[in-house]
């Protein structure tokens, strides 16, 4: 869609220079807490898929990378979202395939993060 649907000073500026040869660089979203999570702990398990899939789609299309974000009004403790936010990266610097990285990755974080013996 072009810049020039909207009538802001910035969107019609933009709009005015879409003709030039300006670089633009993609990124997928994924999010590691969204409505429907629970108080306490975010769904690890379909927040999992969501970021290694991003992060493996930006990875084969060849895209400037992923943002893992949070879609929640409330936040869990940074501490419940560290297994979620360490798929990303590995993946995005080829160390896994997506995968991989819900195999190997995700359950040596929840063992890290949670103190949890396996």
């Amino acid at each position: 869609m072009p810049w020039g649907a909207g009538t802001s000073p910035l969107t019609r500026e933009m709009a005015c220079s879409s003709s030039r040869a300006v670089p633009v660089f993609l990124l997928l979203c994924s999010a590691a807490r969204s409505a429907g999570d629970s108080f306490f702990l975010p769904r690890i398990a379909a927040h999992a898929d969501n970021i290694a899939g991003a992060a493996g789609k930006a990875v084969s299309a060849g895209l400037a990378g992923c943002c893992v974000t949070n879609w929640a009004i409330r936040l869990n403790t940074w501490e419940t979202q560290v297994p979620l936010l360490q798929l990303a990266p590995v993946i995005l610097r080829g160390e896994r395939t997506p995968d991989e990285a819900l195999r190997e990755v995700l359950p040596e974080e929840r063992r890290e993060a949670f103190r949890l013996i396996s």
